[in-house]
């Protein structure tokens, strides 16, 4: 730590924050790594090869905006997805 860079700035908090925003992230992709899906998408890759692989530019994004909205959504209620749904949307 130097004397320009004061303790509890950006850029030594940087990399903590980066990691603990991380974790959750890798938590909920290896969660859909089930057998069933490797399965899947190694099929799909024998098939189609890396033709797909323009769709990621435009894919990526859209499922980052929605992680980061379902997170949200958690942090604000304190629960899950579902339990979110059936605050907003009781059953019958």
């Amino acid at each position: 730590m130097t004397a320009t860079t004061p303790a509890g700035s950006w850029s030594t908090r940087a990399p903590q924050s980066f990691w603990r925003k991380l974790g959750p992230g890798i938590i909920t992709g290896a969660a859909d790594d089930d057998p069933s899906g490797i399965a899947t998408y190694s099929i799909a890759g024998a098939q189609y090869g890396t033709s797909l692989l323009w769709t990621s530019p435009f894919t990526c994004p859209l499922m980052i905006a929605v992680q980061g909205m379902c997170s949200r959504i958690g942090m604000v209620t304190g629960r899950g997805l579902l339990g979110a749904f059936r605050l907003s949307f009781p059953r019958r």
